[in-house]
């Protein structure tokens, strides 16, 4: 499920949305970095794993601040590549804890960019990738510990 697929109107109320608001959805904005040429693949787009592993740092802040503990990522799900993200974007994570078991967490992460080097006044923003991170709890010795409840 995309943010566009909840969004009233569809894709474009999702362009709204993020050009009027910092949070989609309620979401928490976790990482937000600028898209650097040291960033690029072959063909001049990001490299996916640079956005990956910006998901993996907002699914760990996310869960870390869940927990209140250090946390470890054990699984990735439908993750899920919709659109090339260019050299000067600025690249936004914005995570979800979707479910809590009793040691892990599902943390959903969105990826939005805004085109950053066209020079036009209207810029454009597009959900670029989204996947779930399954994140675990840890103690200082690595052990696994509980996690509180969602609270509504």
């Amino acid at each position: 499920m995309s943010f566009s697929d909840n969004a009233p109107g569809g894709e474009k109320a999702s362009t709204i949305a993020l050009c009027n608001s910092e949070s989609p959805e309620g979401g928490y904005l976790a990482t937000r970095t600028l898209a650097m040429p040291k960033d690029e693949n072959m063909h001049r787009d990001i490299f996916g794993g640079f956005i990956m592993s910006q998901m993996d740092l907002a699914a760990a802040i996310a869960a870390a601040r869940h927990s209140g503990t250090r946390v470890v990522t054990v699984a990735v799900d439908r993750l899920i590549f919709k659109k090339p993200v260019h050299m000067g974007d600025t690249v936004s994570c914005y995570t979800w804890i979707k479910s809590v078991g009793r040691t892990s967490m599902n943390v959903r992460v969105l990826v939005i960019s805004k085109d950053g080097l066209s020079g036009k006044k209207e810029q454009t923003v597009a959900e670029v990738t989204e996947g779930v991170f399954t994140m675990v709890a840890i103690d200082e010795n690595g052990k696994k510990v509980r996690v509180p409840p969602l609270t509504e």
